[in-house]
C-alpha cells in the first residue's frame, strides 16, 4: 500500500539515495501491461508515460525497449522531449520530472501548484507549459527550474494542450472547455464550446484550421480559429482520447475499444482501422519522419512506418484488466480478464500470448487441473473449456444466462462453477452437461474452491459462506464473524482454510471450515484473492483506486506483512506453484512474476567431502567458502583454513577461471563425483570477498601418504623425494622419499625431472584415471635439490660432511676438507631459500666442527622442519638433509 503522493515520493527518494539509484522490489518482476497515457517521438526514438511512474524508451523505432523508472509509483500522463536527451514527464499529485540523459535519471521539479497534471508541451529547451486539474496552467522559461501559474479563467479539468509555436497554443478539457492564447499564455481566451461533454484531444494545422475530439465519439472541426465549430461524423460512439494532425486536412484520432480513425480530407470522411480492437487507446503521435505511434491500456504500443497504413504491436499487450491467474503446472499458466481475454504462458509467466476464444465478454473465473485441461467462466452464463492447453476453446452449455464468477475443478471430469443469485453449477462429464445444485441462498457468490471431490467451500456477499462434504449434494451455511462481502477462499491442507474479503477481512479455519476466526490483516483495503502454498505461507491480494494491495504471511496468518509492489493497480489474481514461483495480475492488464532466489545449504568443504570416498551431497547445489590455492586452464582448487585433510576441493569451470591464487571466495555450485573425484561445477554464483591473502600452509606429507582420499583437493608438500620414474606418460612422473611413491602431473606446469635426483614438490592433489597426483602450479613449486658425491683428494683428509642433532636441539656439523680451499658452509630451507652462512673463508686441510643454534642471519629462531646443510670447498660440494626441532 502507498501513502499520499508527496510522502511516498520522499520515501522513494530516500530509498534511491540508500541504494545508489536502483529500485528494489524484492522478488517481483514487472512483465507486461499497464496504462500508457503519453507518447512522444523524435525520429526513431520514442518515449512513453505510463502508470506506476514508468517510462519506456526505444532508440530503434520500437525494435527494443528499455523500461525506465522515475522516482514515483504514481501514474504519468504526459511526456515531451525536445531532443534525444532532454525531456519532461508529468502526472498525478503534482509530479513534474526532468531528464537530461534520455530518461536514465530523473530530477523532480517543484511547481507553485501541486495538482493532477495531464499534459506537457515545450516549444524549446527552455519554454514549456503544463496543464491539469482545476484549470491549472503552468509556464516556464528556464527549462522548469521555475514554474509560473498563468490565468486560465476556468476551474475545469484541462486534458490536452498543443502548440503551433511559442505564442499560439490551444487547450481542451472537461465540460467542453476550449482555450486559446496568441501571446504565449499571457492571456488565455475561452473559445465558444461545441459541446458540454468532455473534450480529450485538440490538434491544429495552422491558426485557423483544427479539431477537438471527446466523449461519445464526438469530433468537431473549425476553420476560423475556434470561433465556430462543425460536428463531423466519426462513425463511432466510443470516446475519443487523442488527435495527431500530420498535415493539411490530415489527422489521426484514437479512443476506446481500439478505435483508430484517419482523415485526409479535413474530416469530411473518417476511415476506421478495424484490425485492432482489444485495447483502449489514449494517445497518438507521429514523428517528423512519419513514424507513427499509438499507446493505450494493457501496455499497448503500436507503431507504423508507412504513414499509418499498417500498425504493428511493438510490445506484449494484455488487456484493460485481469481477474484470475491459474497455474496448470509448474510452467503452464493462464490469465483471464475483460473483452474475452485469455493470456497463456508456457515458461512460468515470463512470456505470454493471447489465445483465441469464442467470446468477447468478461471472464471472471478460471481453473486448470494440469497443463492441458481447464475451464473459464464469465458473463451471461458463458463457459469455455479446453483439453489442449488452450490451442482451442469450446463453448459449453451452462443452461443459464446468469453471470458466472468462479470455477473450481478437481479432475478432468469434475468441476463446480458459482455465480450471481446463489447459482452453483456442477459437472461430472467434463462439462458436456452442467447441473444446478441447491445452494439455499440468493446472494451473489464470489468464489468457490474444492479441496477434493467432496470437500468444498463457496463464499459471497454479506458474509455468506457455504460448505459441503458430499460434493455439493448438500450445502450448509456456516456462521462467520463478519458481515463483509467475502471474495475468495484457499485451502492450505484438508483442515486449514483461509477466506478474504472486503475492508481487509481475513478469516481462518483449522477444522476444514466448520468454525472461523478473524485474523488481523493490517489494512482496510479490499482483498480479492488469496492463495496458500501450505499451512504456513500464503499471499492475499486486492486494492482500490490507485492502491495495489499485496500481503504475505509465513506463519499461517498470525501476522501479515504488506508488500510494496511497484504498481498502483489493484491486484485481482494471484497463484503460486510453490514458495519460489508465483504470478500476480490486475487492472491495466498488469502481470508481475515472483521468482525467489533459491536457498542453498551453506557447508564447509570438509562437510562437502564427507570424509568418505563420495560426497554425501552429490547432485545438490551448496554454498561454501575458501581461499583459491591453485588456478588451472579449466578450473581451480580452493581450501578452507586451517587447511589439511578433507579441507580442499576442485572447482570445474570448463574454461579459464576468473579467480586468482589468494582470493577468498564464496561460491554456490553443484556437488559432483567425476570418476570418483569430488568436485564443484555448474556455478550458480561466485563472489570474491578479498584478494591477495596468504594461503593455508601446504600440508607436509611423506610421498607415500599423498595417495589418499582425504588429501583430494588439498595443498600438500613432499620434501626431498627421489625421482624414481621420470616419464610415466602424459606429463606424469614419480617421486619417492622412501615411504612409498606418488605421482606428479603437468596440469599446471610441464617439467622434465632427472631420474635419481632429489626434489621437493608442492601443489594441490588431483584425482584422475584412478591415480592421485600432485599438481604443481608453476615451476617454483618444484625444487631440484643438488647433492654432490663425496670426493677424496687426500688420503688423510677425505672430503666429508656429518651432522648430529643433540637432545637439547643443538646441531653439530663436522666437515673435512682434503686440501687448502675456499670454504662456505650454508643452511637452506626446503624452498631452497638460504637461511644462514655458518662458515666462510680459506681453510687448510683438516676437520672442522660448527654448532648451529637454529637461528637465521638476523639471529631469529627458525621454525621446526626439514633443512639442508650445504658444504662448498673449491669446486666440490656436499649436501645433507636434517631435522631441526627446537
Amino acid at each position: 500500500m502507498k501513502g499520499s503522493g508527496y510522502l511516498r515520493l520522499w520515501w522513494v527518494a530516500l530509498w534511491f539515495l540508500l541504494i545508489g539509484g536502483q529500485r528494489l522490489y524484492g522478488e517481483w518482476q514487472f512483465i507486461a501491461g499497464d496504462f500508457i497515457s503519453g507518447v512522444c517521438a523524435i525520429g526513431n526514438e520514442v518515449w512513453t508515460a505510463e502508470s506506476d511512474g514508468r517510462v519506456r524508451h526505444s532508440t530503434d523505432a520500437g525494435q527494443t525497449w528499455e523500461v525506465l523508472q522515475t522516482p514515483t509509483y504514481e501514474r504519468l500522463y504526459g511526456v515531451f522531449f525536445v531532443d534525444s536527451n532532454e525531456g519532461w514527464v508529468v502526472g498525478q499529485d503534482g509530479f513534474i520530472f526532468h531528464t537530461t540523459d534520455g530518461g536514465q535519471t530523473w530530477t523532480q521539479q517543484f511547481p507553485t501548484v501541486a495538482v493532477w497534471f495531464n499534459d506537457v508541451v515545450f516549444v524549446s529547451a527552455t519554454e514549456g507549459w503544463v496543464i491539469g486539474q482545476s484549470g491549472t496552467i503552468l509556464h516556464t522559461t528556464d527549462g522548469g527550474q521555475t514554474w509560473t501559474q498563468q490565468t486560465s479563467g476556468t476551474t475545469r479539468f484541462l486534458r490536452d494542450i498543443t502548440a503551433l509555436d511559442a505564442t499560439h497554443l490551444y487547450i481542451v478539457g472537461s465540460s467542453g472547455t476550449v482555450l486559446k492564447t496568441s501571446d504565449g499564455g499571457q492571456t488565455w481566451v475561452s473559445l465558444p464550446s461545441p459541446t458540454s461533454s468532455t473534450l480529450y484531444g485538440v490538434g491544429f494545422e495552422d491558426t485557423l484550421k483544427g479539431w477537438v475530439v471527446g466523449s461519445s465519439g464526438k469530433i468537431f472541426r473549425t476553420e476560423d480559429g475556434g470561433q465556430t465549430w462543425v460536428q463531423q461524423t466519426s462513425g463511432t460512439t466510443n470516446s475519443l482520447y487523442a488527435i495527431a494532425v500530420t498535415g493539411p486536412d490530415t489527422a489521426w484520432v484514437v479512443g476506446k475499444d481500439g478505435t483508430i480513425l484517419h482523415t485526409t480530407d479535413g474530416g469530411n470522411t473518417w476511415n476506421v482501422t478495424t484490425d485492432i480492437t482489444v485495447n483502449w487507446f489514449y494517445n497518438v503521435t507521429f514523428s517528423e519522419t512519419g513514424i507513427g505511434w499509438i499507446v493505450g491500456s494493457g501496455g499497448a504500443i503500436y507503431g507504423s512506418t508507412d504513414g499509418g497504413n499498417t500498425w504493428e504491436p511493438k510490445v506484449l499487450e494484455t488487456c484493460m484488466g485481469f481477474r484470475r491467474v491459474i497455474f496448470g503446472d509448474a510452467t503452464h499458466v493462464w490469465a483471464t480478464g475483460v473483452d474475452g481475454t485469455i493470456m497463456y504462458s508456457e515458461d512460468a509467466g515470463l512470456t505470454w500470448v493471447r489465445q483465441n476464444v469464442p467470446y468477447d465478454g468478461w471472464f471472471f473465473g478460471a481453473d486448470f487441473i494440469n497443463g492441458s485441461t481447464g475451464w473459464a467462466a464469465g458473463y451471461d452464463g458463458t463457459i469455455v473449456h479446453t483439453t489442449d492447453g488452450g490451442q482451442t476453446w469450446e463453448l459449453q452449455n451452462s443452461g443459464t444466462t446468469t453471470d458466472l464468477v468462479d470455477v473450481s475443478a478437481v479432475d478432468e471430469n469434475t468441476a463446480w462453477i458459482v455465480g450471481k443469485d446463489g447459482l452453483i453449477l456442477h459437472t461430472t462429464d467434463g462439462g458436456q452437461t452442467w447441473t444446478q445444485q441447491t445452494s439455499g441462498t440468493a446472494v451473489d457468490f464470489k468464489s468457490v474452491t474444492f479441496y477434493n471431490a467432496n470437500l468444498g467451500i463457496a463464499v459471497g456477499q454479506s458474509g455468506t459462506l457455504l460448505r459441503t462434504e458430499d460434493g455439493g449434494q448438500t450445502w450448509t451455511a456456516i456462521s462467520v464473524p463478519t458481515a463483509s462481502d467475502l471474495y475468495d477462499v484457499s485451502f492450505g491442507d484438508s483442515s486449514h482454510v483461509w477466506v478474504v474479503g472486503k475492508d481487509g477481512t481475513i478469516l481462518y479455519s483449522e477444522d476444514a471450515g466448520l468454525t472461523w476466526s478473524l485474523q488481523t490483516s493490517g489494512t482496510t483495503v479490499d482483498f480479492y484473492r488469496v492463495k496458500f502454498i501450505d499451512t504456513a505461507e500464503g499471499w492475499a491480494t486486492g486494492g482500490a483506486l490507485g492502491v495495489a494491495l499485496v500481503a504475505h504471511t509465513t506463519d499461517g496468518g498470525q501476522t501479515w506483512e504488506l508488500v510494496d509492489l511497484p504498481t498502483i493497480m489493484a491486484i485481482w489474481g494471484v497463484d503460486f506453484v510453490d514458495r519460489h514461483l508465483g504470478v500476480l495480475v490486475g487492472n491495466g492488464g498488469v502481470i508481475f512474476r515472483y521468482e525467489a532466489a533459491p536457498t542453498y545449504p551453506t557447508l564447509t568443504i570438509a562437510e562437502i567431502q564427507g570424509q568418505s570416498d563420495a560426497s554425501p551431497y552429490v547432485g545438490d547445489t551448496v554454498t561454501t567458502t575458501g581461499i583459491v590455492t591453485g588456478v588451472y586452464s579449466n578450473g581451480f582448487f580452493m581450501e578452507e583454513r586451517p587447511g589439511g585433510a578433507w579441507h580442499g576441493i576442485w572447482v570445474y569451470t570448463s574454461s579459464a577461471p576468473t579467480v586468482s591464487v589468494g582470493d577468498s571466495i564464496v561460491i554456490t555450485a553443484e556437488v559432483n563425483e567425476y570418476y570418483d573425484m569430488t568436485e564443484l561445477l555448474n556455478i550458480v554464483d561466485l563472489q570474491v570477498l578479498a584478494s591477495g591473502l596468504p594461503l593455508p600452509g601446504p600440508t607436509a606429507l611423506n610421498s607415500g601418504e599423498v595417495p589418499q582420499e582425504m588429501y583430494e583437493g588439498v595443498f600438500v608438500r613432499v620434501d626431498s623425494a627421489i625421482c624414481v620414474a621420470p616419464d610415466l606418460g602424459y606429463g606424469e612422473w614419480l617421486i619417492d622419499d622412501g615411504s612409498g611413491p606418488c605421482r606428479v602431473d603437468d596440469k599446471g606446469v610441464s617439467y622434465l625431472p632427472d631420474s635419481g635426483e632429489m626434489y621437493t614438490v608442492q601443489g594441490p592433489v588431483f584425482y584422475s584415471y584412478g591415480e592421485y597426483k600432485i599438481e604443481p602450479r608453476d615451476s617454483s613449486d618444484i625444487i631440484h635439490i643438488v647433492a654432490v658425491a663425496e670426493q677424496n683428494s687426500h688420503p688423510l683428509y677425505p672430503f666429508d660432511l656429518q651432522i648430529r642433532t643433540q637432545s637439547d636441539g643443538v646441531i653439530f656439523m663436522k666437515y673435512v676438507i682434503p686440501n687448502r680451499s675456499p670454504v662456505r658452509l650454508e643452511i637452506y630451507n626446503v624452498l631452497g631459500q638460504r637461511i644462514r652462512v655458518l662458515s666462510q673463508g680459506v681453510k687448510l686441510p683438516g676437520t672442522y666442527t660448527i654448532i648451529w643454534d637454529g637461528t637465521d642471519v638476523e639471529g631469529t629462531h627458525v621454525g621446526p622442519g626439514i633443512y639442508f646443510c650445504r658444504l662448498i670447498a673449491g669446486e666440490r660440494a656436499l649436501s645433507q638433509r636434517f631435522w631441526w626441532i627446537p
